[in-house]
């Protein structure tokens, strides 16, 4: 049987996509991260809409049996609920360590072989599927430590490669902003981290594009959540 062409992977994931069917989708996109060619932005964009669909529908599934189970009275049914309940987090589980299984092969790859500007979307990605884990109890602290350091890292080195208002580099400040706000649930640093990308932005003012003024204003909106969430936070 021979092995099927990248361009014709792609646009079955696409055609997955339009029909909704996101389990075909994420296999699709999961061969194509196979080939050796550099995934391109818009099939990592893909990879990252196929993941994001199949958690959310398990995520809404978890959050309602939870309510079910605090609810029943009846200990037989609750131990149903609680076997489905348990087969729903298994699955979610099993579906984002796989994504980031595939994402830190694409981030351990050498720089010479994996754009700064890719690898700074794959991180992106695992941070939300990290975001998820840890907001369910499903994600050890290990894992969040190194994955912190990587971020600091990325966005160490997105500053030496980028111009102050790049959107790569706003992209991972952003990345770096949400990892403290959601996962460390440290205001201030994320805080720092928000105004001083801002700063750097509005400091290189002559290379700002329209790019660049949509991840500002994305990052501004963060700030302002966090803000209203943080009182104290001025």
């Amino acid at each position: 049987m021979a092995f099927p062409k990248r361009e014709e992977v792609l646009f079955y994931a696409k055609l997955a996509e339009s029909c909704e069917r996101f389990e075909d989708m994420m296999q699709y996109m999961r061969l194509i991260s196979k080939f050796e060619q550099q995934l391109s932005i818009e099939e990592i964009s893909l990879f990252s809409v196929a993941l994001k669909n199949l958690a959310a529908v398990r995520k809404t599934g978890i959050r309602s049996l939870q309510i079910y189970e605090q609810q029943e009275q009846n200990e037989n049914l609750k131990m149903l609920i609680t076997k489905k309940l348990r087969q729903i987090e298994f699955e979610l589980i099993y579906i984002l360590e796989d994504a980031i299984e595939i994402l830190d092969q694409k981030l351990n790859e050498p720089d010479n072989q994996g754009p700064l500007q890719s690898k700074i979307r794959y991180l992106k990605i695992k941070n939300e599927s990290l975001a998820i884990l840890y907001e369910l109890k499903l994600c050890s602290d290990s894992i969040i430590s190194d994955t912190l350091d990587t971020n600091i890292k990325m966005l160490e080195t997105a500053k030496v490669k980028f111009n102050g208002s790049d959107a790569n580099r706003l992209i991972q400040s952003i990345n770096l902003f949400k990892f403290y706000y959601h996962i460390c649930k440290d205001p201030t640093k994320a805080q720092i981290v928000g105004q001083s990308a801002i700063d750097a932005a509005l400091a290189d003012e002559e290379n700002i594009t329209e790019d660049s003024i949509q991840w500002m204003n994305c990052l501004k909106g963060y700030m302002n959540e966090l803000k209203q969430e943080y009182k104290e936070i001025s």
